[in-house]
């Protein structure tokens, strides 16, 4: 039920943060375990040897055959490997954003894989927004009683996000199945598919004397996601009634406030004067569905509210209200707020409001060394989303301060985002990270190259692909050059 306790316990942060440290190395690049062992005290003299031979001691020769492209190894670990090595595979292709191999695993999906292998390439597929899964998802369906429970749930969630194909046809049967976890699967799927007809059927089982609190909470939920303005009366209902299911009354807030039907809104005012704080963080929540200065007064008010979590889901709103008016008062959470997820939420929204002065506190915070890592690593994140340009300019001044640094942090993060982004701004970044002392910096920015398709900076990854240097060095530069 992770999607129904999102409001309660605020697991989902407004954007996520990008995690430091060895593990993500070592997610990026399985294969470099040198790379995650503990560095040595800054000024120490090991430190001090390691900075004055790192770029002189030669890597060990490797034989030129030896040596193939990343992307030749990858694709014998999806044609040879264990199944292990497939999903582990897929959890990288995720974190890279890398649409290099959807054909290759459409053809392992259809020739059959083990349950695990089917739900990783049914979310990497979801990463990618990519159909070439849709075909042999619907095999599935249709043989839904022959099939695993994991593998159903995996093939509804893959196609609740697919734009392009409906099986609700196909789906509704699944709401008759005796496994309660496909047919909470099911309602998920029919809510995101938006279709009138679905709503009729889902509260048709909402009635049925057997339908457990917990399918209909699934249900109401799913209720949100239509949008059907039919199901507002039987919603308001349930939010106004106090001798129902508090869960209930709080998914019905919910989905009333995505449904954006005005009728809603005395029930959901009301329910701000709730004394169950869960409650009211649904209000919170839900108004911000409806523009205007009146109820945007409420989420100002409610930034200072003593729960954390209606603080939280006030400052989300107010960046989805794109309400201008904020900025101060979001920025003055990010700077003091004593909840973590606050100042998640109010970086994320200063990024979607991204006035002047707005991006200009998110430059600061990111290129400010005594802030916390993972909330820079956020406002980084948030600019190089949205605003790209912004982001170049601060990465550019972080450099600049951390570039001789022994394994820095803040420059993984930079590395990590720029190369994930298709924007032609970054190709100064990409051509000052092939320059840096550390290979993984090197990596980089030739995976940046590779995205952007930057034939301009051929030569300088093609000296990187020259013997001498480090294996995984070689392998990402070899893999550029295919496709520059």
């Amino acid at each position: 039920m992770t999607r129904k306790k999102n409001l309660e316990t605020g697991k989902k942060s407004p954007s996520g943060c990008i995690n430091l440290g060895a593990a993500l190395i070592f997610l990026l690049f399985p294969a470099i375990s040198s790379y995650t062992q503990t560095p040595p005290s800054a000024g120490s003299a090991e430190s001090g040897e390691k900075a004055a031979t790192e770029e002189t001691s030669p890597v060990p020769a490797v034989q030129a055959d030896a040596i193939r492209s990343l992307s030749e190894e990858r694709r014998d670990i999806i044609k040879y490997g264990l199944e292990s090595e497939l999903n582990d595979l897929l959890t990288v292709l995720r974190n890279e954003k890398n649409d290099e191999f959807i054909d290759d695993f459409a053809q392992v999906l259809e020739k059959g894989a083990g349950v695990k292998t089917v739900q990783e390439i049914f979310s990497y597929f979801t990463v990618m927004d990519s159909d070439r899964g849709v075909e042999k998802a619907e095999k599935y369906l249709e043989n839904y009683q022959e099939e695993s429970r994991d593998v159903i749930i995996a093939t509804l969630r893959y196609l609740s996000n697919e734009k392009n194909h409906d099986f609700q046809e196909k789906v509704y049967p699944l709401l008759d199945s005796a496994n309660a976890q496909i047919t909470n699967a099911a309602v998920r799927y029919l809510g995101k598919r938006r279709n009138a007809e679905s709503a009729g059927k889902l509260l048709d089982l909402f009635e049925k004397e057997e339908t457990s609190q917990s399918l209909r909470g699934e249900i109401i939920l799913a209720l949100g996601e239509l949008k059907d303005p039919e199901t507002v009366p039987f919603l308001t209902a349930l939010l106004e009634d106090e001798d129902e299911d508090m869960n209930l009354r709080r998914y019905a807030c919910d989905s009333l406030g995505k449904i954006g039907d005005g009728r809603a809104l005395p029930a959901i005012r009301t329910a701000l004067e709730s004394q169950d704080n869960i409650l009211r963080s649904y209000a919170i929540s839900s108004l911000g569905y409806f523009p205007g200065e009146e109820n945007a007064a409420v989420l100002l008010s409610a930034l200072r509210d003593s729960f954390p979590r209606v603080r939280e889901l006030a400052a989300q709103r107010l960046g989805d209200m794109d309400y201008k008016d904020a900025v101060s008062i979001l920025i003055y959470r990010v700077r003091r707020d004593p909840d973590k997820k606050v100042r998640q939420a109010a970086i994320a929204s200063l990024a979607k409001i991204g006035t002047g002065e707005a991006v200009a506190f998110l430059q600061e915070f990111f290129e400010g060394d005594k802030n916390p890592g993972d909330l820079r690593s956020l406002a980084a994140e948030q600019l190089t989303d949205l605003h790209p340009s912004a982001m170049k300019e601060s990465a550019a001044k972080i450099m600049d301060a951390e570039w001789t640094r022994d394994r820095s942090p803040i420059l993984d993060v930079i590395g990590r985002l720029v190369s994930q982004k298709e924007y032609s701004g970054f190709d100064d970044l990409y051509k000052r990270m092939l320059e840096h002392s550390s290979f993984i910096i090197q990596i980089y920015g030739i995976r940046g190259i590779q995205k952007n398709h930057i034939s301009s900076l051929k030569a300088e990854v093609e000296a990187l692909s020259a013997e001498g240097r480090h294996p995984q060095l070689r392998k990402n530069a070899l893999s550029a050059l295919e496709s520059l």
